[in-house]
């Protein structure tokens, strides 16, 4: 997608996208924020059922297992996924030092999430203690309440005015790409800037000389793209000019063309070579192969078997976990007493499925899981920490544990302990793979790398079936993990 001119000045970078990749930004964010939801909600209304005191004495199993797979669900939505969503969406980010971050009317959307399910997991919260005649911590969660409702009531105006505003953004943005003059605009002048933001592209100063109703102008603003695509003289835009001042960079919207450009020819020089335990930076997006000489293909011949090789370990675990909280009331007459192993063999069992289904997508290349952009890191995440629910199913005192009540060790327990074994070796596997696993769901249908480029920053939604329609490469979120 182009973007505004005024979202390359300096301590911004632009995150221009298809409308097909948005459109599934947008959705992934309506995910993530329901779940972000959802988990808050069960870190704090789990006491509602389980007693604060008996939770801090340890007496409680399902509480504390509750609790800290919300809470790691919640610290990886926080951390990484829901600021990169968000600057995409938003359509730039924010580097006040080489750190890119949405922009900060984003984070009350994210904020608003984290806040209702803080909301209504401390009314519950209230409620069950209440009903349980505990009512110091009923007073307790009913201040709490106040004080979260309290920041609800600021941050959800904050999220809708900051909703509103990107709505009426684009429109005013696909309105100059409607009917503003369109002209081609060259570099007339690069300078490198011996910086680099995240993800370690470097940054440039150039200036753009474009023609506006028979008159040139030049604008300077800040470029950052991947050492293979530094920029130089002579390279292309495209430009857009709306009504009114024809130099205003808000009324100005760029797309840099890729197909049939010049680019540097030592890319090398322009690579973060990192230091200490940093790496070096990439020479281009995570979804490109690290290209021979001669070879501008995006093609690997091991693609098939390293997908086989990522999506078999998320498949046996969850046969494991399925098969294991399946036989667990066969094999286990007196289960019924601990109706918490039940939610934790189920629970361990249900992530995982969903998990497996989700890796043998990305085997199929299914171009809906492709387009969706329904990434893997978290849900490989999310079914890697069910695996201590099942450990905990396995040591903690129930009928169902081996050894405790002179339940004896049965074959239930040897499945469900080796799926909890590979779910933890899942974790440390998919975390090393998984880097690569934008490189290799398009590894036997080669295209040219800027045609991908091109495809996946165009303002056309049908510029990724016409790439696939040529080439056989799909392309669309799954491949923009920034």
């Amino acid at each position: 997608m182009a973007h505004l001119l005024a979202y390359s000045s300096v301590g911004l970078v632009p995150a221009p996208t298809t409308p097909v990749v948005w459109r599934a930004a947008v959705g992934k964010l309506i995910r993530l924020g329901l779940l972000a939801t959802l988990m808050t909600t069960a870190a704090t209304g789990v006491f509602g059922f389980v007693s604060p005191a008996s939770f801090i004495e340890g007496g409680d199993p399902i509480g504390l297992v509750i609790v800290v797979l919300a809470s790691a669900t919640m610290v990886s939505l926080g951390m990484g996924v829901f600021p990169s969503v968000l600057g995409v969406v938003f359509g730039r980010f924010v580097v006040p030092h080489r750190n890119e971050l949405p922009p900060e009317e984003a984070l009350s959307i994210s904020r608003a999430f984290y806040f209702s399910g803080v909301a209504v997991g401390l009314l519950i919260a209230a409620v069950g203690r209440a009903l349980d005649r505990d009512p110091l911590y009923a007073a307790v969660a009913i201040v709490l309440l106040a004080l979260v409702v309290y920041g609800l009531a600021r941050v959800c105006p904050q999220a809708v005015t900051a909703w509103r505003g990107l709505q009426a953004e684009r429109a005013r943005q696909a309105a100059i790409l409607a009917h503003g003059v369109h002209s081609v605009g060259r570099l007339t002048s690069v300078h490198w800037l011996k910086r680099w933001v995240e993800y370690k592209r470097p940054a440039f100063r150039v200036t753009l000389a474009y023609e506006y109703r028979g008159e040139e102008h030049t604008v300077s603003f800040d470029l950052v793209d991947y050492p293979l695509w530094a920029p130089t003289k002579g390279a292309e835009f495209d430009v857009w000019v709306g009504p009114g001042r024809p130099t205003d960079s808000r009324n100005i919207m760029i797309r840099r063309r890729y197909v049939g450009q010049r680019f540097v020819d030592d890319p090398e020089k322009y690579r973060d070579s990192g230091t200490g335990d940093s790496p070096p930076g990439p020479i281009g997006p995570v979804w490109l192969f690290d290209r021979p000489d001669n070879d501008d293909k995006v093609s690997s011949k091991v693609s098939p078997a390293f997908r086989f090789m990522l999506a078999l370990p998320p498949v046996l675990v969850a046969f494991g976990a399925t098969t294991a909280a399946i036989l667990a009331p066969i094999q286990v007459a007196d289960m019924a007493e601990d109706s918490w192993v039940f939610l934790l063999l189920w629970l361990f069992a249900g992530a995982n499925l969903y998990n497996a289904v989700l890796y043998l997508l990305y085997l199929g290349r299914s171009r809906w899981l492709i387009r969706t952009g329904l990434g893997l890191t978290l849900p490989t995440i999310v079914a890697a920490v069910t695996a201590f629910g099942g450990a905990w199913a396995l040591g903690w005192p129930s009928a169902f544990a081996p050894g405790w009540d002179g339940t004896p060790w049965k074959g239930v327990h040897n499945v469900l302990l080796a799926a909890v074994i590979g779910g933890l070796l899942m974790f440390a596997w998919t975390f090393v793979a998984l880097d690569k696993a934008e490189r290799h769901i398009n590894g036997r249908t080669p295209a040219p790398a800027e045609v991908v480029q091109e495809a996946l920053t165009s303002p056309d939604p049908a510029a990724l079936d016409e790439l696939e329609r040529r080439y056989g490469y799909r392309a669309g979120a799954f491949l923009c993990k920034r």
